[in-house]
């Protein structure tokens, strides 16, 4: 049986590389980072509350240049607070924008106190201590995009519904008259004058100021009648005259923002459907050109000869790295590489030697990895010639360890991710051995792993990193007293000091077993020795459970689901499912300390004891979930100490239909598998 780990970005290569958690809260999801120049690093998240209602939380964290914390400032109101960029200005205060739903999102000196129940950017500015804000306000629908010159004064760009216009600033024919448009705007760095408003027919993505204050946008249009300007690159859209099918626009404000200096289409006609291209994200060379890249659908997108290409064949969708010239009349060159409908590019900036950095999600396995790529995850950092001609780098890290890329003037990667994850190592990896990922087993089938930084006792966790074991893979074997080993292949795993049982030992990954003596609510220093030496240690919270639903490949997809046994022992299934009423058994990792005393690393055998968490079971079936009889919630007889074994009872009403979700909650932690019902 192949099980599948989850993992969370840790850790550490000795004097190179740095890492913290910085519990931002369960589910903390990494939007950016900034760093100053005394090399303290800024990032936003935005995290999960429990409730009532379920609601998100933006947290904002200030660390030290070794990710100690300085500050934490939340805003936590009745409804969500997604935060999109942040900017620092030069007395190290914080602008963030971003979107909400929350009426009570608190303004002060606002420019608008006008709620909209659909959407509602905002955009706020952060004192240096990090305990009050200067300014704060709702703006437009959303705020997407947001960045500051030299001045300190904000840019932005985002949608309105109904349209923001300022009367001098520049106007779309006819865009205020259908209510909705995309807007550039400037505030002043006290937020209490809005130098412009400039509206478009377009769907903005990102924004980019240049060193005169003109600002240059970028997004994606179905309009055929956007505004754009003679002698561009591209004039004609090839949206085939639906809005369903789009270009990505490239568009440039004067410094006033009274007019376009320029402004140019970049797409081709459309893929074999209603899809079309779009530019997300924007990055300035210092010779005034734009470097640019999105997601495109369409096989005719324009590309340059000598430029990088790997389109797969047969398939129509990419992600395209393209730059304009300073004027927008030419394509200087435009990249396309093979990706699935699934990839994303995320970001783009260039490094000082205007060498282009690209982030992103990569779930094909056809994705383009360089020889000697580090493969960890579906998240990649991908580096490119500043003429377009070639990848020089790619890295394929934990995922979601990259939500948020700083490349910093010290020659390293920052990176922010999950449940606050923010790990410094060397441009181009870290050396070995370096523990770069940790987790449990799979939460979800698209993903297979995400960043966690919490363990629980007992539980099996993978570490992925390099130079963590042998070149080969070794799996264990139980050693003479009937237990997994602590030592396998000249590779051990440190819990504090106490060693933890292996279950198998690589370069790039380990599975061990957390010994059932580290604590809850403590700190646990993590640390690996093997044949390339020693890790660094790195700092987990320990959590009285964990869970997660032991998980299989489906055999058809490859994608991982639970692994769950009907009645008659065989494998529950959508073309084997489970009738209503009858029994189905599944395992779980991370189920915490059981009632009496376990063995680190031994096979379980009776008396079986129960765990000492409370164990409930939930269908979650529309429109109504359903409470599950748990029949048996124990140690799992003949297997490794820790795993809990459930046995549940279907209820009789649940109904027919595709894999069906269950809830388990051990204690107050929780996870989801899935369950197929006939």
């Amino acid at each position: 049986m192949q099980l599948c780990f989850l993992v969370a970005v840790v850790a550490a290569c000795r004097a190179q590389t740095t890492l913290a958690y910085l519990d931002p809260g369960p589910g903390g999801r990494g939007c950016c980072v900034v760093e100053d120049a005394a090399g303290n690093i800024y990032v936003a998240a935005a995290v999960l509350r429990p409730g009532p209602p379920p609601h998100i939380a933006l947290v904002i964290t200030k660390s030290d240049s070794i990710f100690r914390q300085v500050y934490s400032f939340t805003i936590d109101v009745k409804g969500d607070v997604f935060p999109a960029r942040i900017a620092l200005d030069a007395q190290g205060s914080l602008f963030v924008g971003g979107e909400t739903n929350a009426a009570d999102f608190p303004l002060v000196n606002p420019l608008s106190r006008v709620y909209s129940t659909a959407a509602n950017g905002f955009v706020f500015k952060l004192n240096s201590t990090g305990d009050r804000l200067l300014f704060s306000s709702y703006f437009g629908s959303q705020v997407g995009a947001l960045v500051l010159d030299a001045a300190g004064n904000a840019y932005l760009t985002g949608y309105a519904w109904p349209c923001i216009a300022t009367p001098t600033a520049y106007q779309a024919p006819d865009v205020t008259g259908t209510g909705y448009c995309g807007f550039s705007a400037k505030l002043t760095n006290s937020g209490d004058r809005l130098g412009y408003a400039a509206a478009f027919n377009g769907s903005p993505r990102d924004i980019a100021v240049s060193p005169d204050g003109a600002v240059t946008v970028v997004g994606s249009t179905g309009d055929a009648g956007f505004p754009v300007t003679p002698g561009a690159f591209q004039t004609t859209c090839g949206c085939r005259g639906s809005r369903t099918v789009t270009n990505g626009f490239v568009a440039r404000l004067s410094v006033d923002g009274s007019s376009l200096q320029w402004s140019t289409f970049l797409g081709g006609t459309g893929g074999g459907g209603p899809v079309g291209d779009e530019l997300s994200s924007v990055a300035l060379a210092r010779d005034g050109g734009v470097v640019v890249t999105g997601m495109v659908f369409s096989p005719d997108f324009p590309t340059t000869p000598g430029a990088f290409q790997n389109p797969i064949p047969g398939n129509t969708a990419g992600i395209v790295v393209a730059k304009l010239n300073s004027a927008g009349t030419k394509l200087v060159f435009s990249s396309r590489f093979g990706s699935s409908t699934d990839d994303q590019p995320t970001s783009i900036q260039l490094d000082s030697q205007e060498q282009i950095w690209i982030t992103g999600y990569a779930y094909a396995p056809d994705f383009l990895a360089l020889p000697g790529s580090l493969r960890l995850g579906n998240q990649f950092v991908a580096e490119m010639a500043s003429d377009g001609s070639r990848l020089l780098l790619t890295q394929f890290l934990p995922n979601n360890a990259a939500d948020g890329l700083l490349l910093d003037s010290s020659g390293y990667e920052v990176l922010f991710g999950e449940n606050g994850s923010l790990l410094r190592f060397p441009i181009g990896g870290p050396s070995g051995p370096a523990i770069l990922g940790e987790g449990n087993a799979i939460p979800t089938a698209a993903l297979g792993y995400v960043a966690s930084g919490i363990v629980s006792p007992g539980g099996i966790v993978s570490l992925y990193g390099v130079g963590l074991g042998p070149a080969a893979g070794v799996g264990a074997q139980l050693d003479s007293s009937g237990r997994f080993p602590t030592e396998l292949a000249g590779t051990q795993v440190l819990f504090g000091g106490i060693p933890a049982p292996l279950l198998y030992a690589a370069a790039n990954q380990v599975n061990a077993v957390v010994p059932f003596g580290v604590s809850a609510g403590t700190l646990a220093t993590v640390q690996i020795r093997s044949a390339a030496g020693t890790s660094e240690t790195v700092a987990l919270r320990v959590v009285e459970a964990d869970p997660a639903i032991l998980a299989i490949p489906d055999a058809s997809s490859g994608a991982y689901r639970s692994l769950l046994l009907n009645q008659d022992g065989s494998i529950n299934s959508l073309s084997n499912p489970a009738q209503p009423g009858s029994i189905v058994t599944f395992w779980v990792s991370g189920a915490g300390l059981f009632r009496a005393s376990l063995v680190d690393g031994s096979i379980v055998e009776p008396p079986l004891p129960i765990p000492a968490l409370p164990i409930n079971v939930v269908l979650d079936q529309y429109p109504t979930p359903l409470a599950v009889e748990v029949l048996y919630a124990g140690a799992a007889p003949g297997m490794l100490a820790g795993i809990l074994q459930v046995n549940i009872r279907i209820p009789p009403n649940a109904g027919p239909g595709s894999y069906s979700p269950i809830q388990l909650h051990v204690g107050n932690a929780q996870c989801y598998g899935a369950v197929a019902i006939k």
